[in-house]
């Protein structure tokens, strides 16, 4: 199986490097970082959509996993330019803006240890992204439109936030009824808005019973 992994806005592919111990080799991945001219130039996640779309048009590909703005984006490329998946993957992605419940970037306990290197990713990537493109997944925006133009199993992996079953939690994503209906959430546990980081064994475990689920 032929996998893509995603960063979102302002990170790179050494997010993944945790999960990438964890994956068992019949699977293929391809980590991808966005081209410093490309996030310069894009003015919206839809034209970083536009830049991929003609890197993978002769690519094999099954699955694609995005982090944040990395899952907006594997999302256009589904909906708008028909890519044809076996399964798309949104991991911490936010189709509308959440509440506040959501609005977290570490798990209290995780912020010793990791948040002064990623902090530093965040810093050396920021002056290499366009401020429209800042902006548009950060106020009133609305990715739901695309979610019902989505032929393939649609994966929501969100960190629970030390809540295990709050009762709010999809709730609180602000999403309509029918985008609810059509994803297929998973939480991590005791992790935030990096999961990938915070609590990668279990991230992958949740990966790969979503991956065997699109077979």
């Amino acid at each position: 199986m032929n996998c893509l992994f995603l960063p979102g806005s302002h990170m790179t592919s050494a997010i993944w490097d945790k999960v990438a111990r964890g994956l068992p080799n019949t699977i293929t991945s391809n980590f991808l970082s966005y081209p410093h001219e490309v996030t310069l130039a894009a003015q919206q996640v839809e034209d970083i959509a536009k830049w991929l779309i003609d890197q993978l048009r002769y690519q094999p590909l099954d699955i694609i996993i995005g982090h944040s703005m990395g899952g907006l984006v594997g999302l256009i490329l589904a909906a708008k330019y028909s890519l044809s998946l076996k399964g798309l993957i949104l991991v911490e992605s936010n189709l509308r803006p959440a509440e506040e419940f959501y609005r977290n970037l570490l798990f209290p306990k995780n912020r010793l240890l990791l948040g002064e290197s990623l902090m530093a990713m965040i810093r050396k990537e920021d002056p290499y992204y366009n401020d429209s493109l800042k902006q548009t997944v950060k106020h009133d925006f609305d990715f739901t439109p695309y979610v019902s133009k989505i032929e393939c199993p649609l994966f929501g992996i969100y960190g629970d936030r030390g809540s295990k079953n709050h009762p709010d939690r999809i709730r609180n994503l602000n999403l309509d009824e029918a985008t609810v209906q059509k994803i297929r959430f998973r939480f991590v546990t005791d992790a935030c808005h990096m999961p990938m980081l915070e609590n990668p064994e279990e991230l992958t475990e949740i990966l790969l019973k979503c991956l065997n689920e699109c077979e």
